[in-house]
């Protein structure tokens, strides 16, 4: 059932022809359909509550235990900055290519709102130069960022697919 248009409606005939229609002329070439997909984007901007799309990011983020080394893992990671260590000054110094390494890490819950605060993380991995490994400050930076030793899972050249021998 349709509603009535009040009697006296000042734009009824306007209202009864119906919305415009734009076959084929200039107007429907110069201005075509936007899919609905991308109409969403026109509002996207608009962002009432800040902070909220983060928040439901993190929520949906799946958080682990931090994986406990072996002995034989600590020391071969150990084994591998030393290597890093070692080839990262003559690349600085002769105007050579840093060492280009993937290193996977772990990263502890940030969000204070979340059970998984302080308990538990999400292990992320960066590709990139090996910039530094520095042992007073017990960090690896690769890139950007800087890894704690102590949250390295893995590092290796980035080339390398799986275990290998060098770094």
């Amino acid at each position: 059932m349709q509603n009535a248009i009040p009697p006296k409606f000042p734009y009824a005939a306007v209202f009864l022809h119906g919305r415009p229609r734009h076959d084929g002329d200039d107007f429907s070439r110069a201005h075509p359909p936007m899919e609905r997909g991308k109409r969403a984007k026109i509002f996207a901007p608009f962002d009432a509550l800040d902070g909220y799309g983060t928040a439901i990011r993190t929520k949906r983020a799946v958080y682990v235990e931090k994986i406990c080394l072996s002995a034989d893992e600590r020391a071969e990671i150990n084994r591998r900055l030393s290597l890093l260590r070692d080839r990262i000054p003559a690349g600085v110094k002769s105007g050579g290519v840093l060492p280009e390494v993937r290193a996977t890490y772990y990263v502890p819950c940030g969000d204070r709102n979340h059970d998984a605060f302080g308990i538990r993380g999400t292990y992320e991995t960066v590709r990139g130069p090996c910039r530094s490994v520095d042992g007073d400050a017990g960090t690896l930076t690769v890139g950007n960022t800087a890894i704690r030793f102590d949250d390295l899972l893995s590092v290796r050249s980035a080339g390398q697919s799986g275990r290998g021998k060098d770094q």
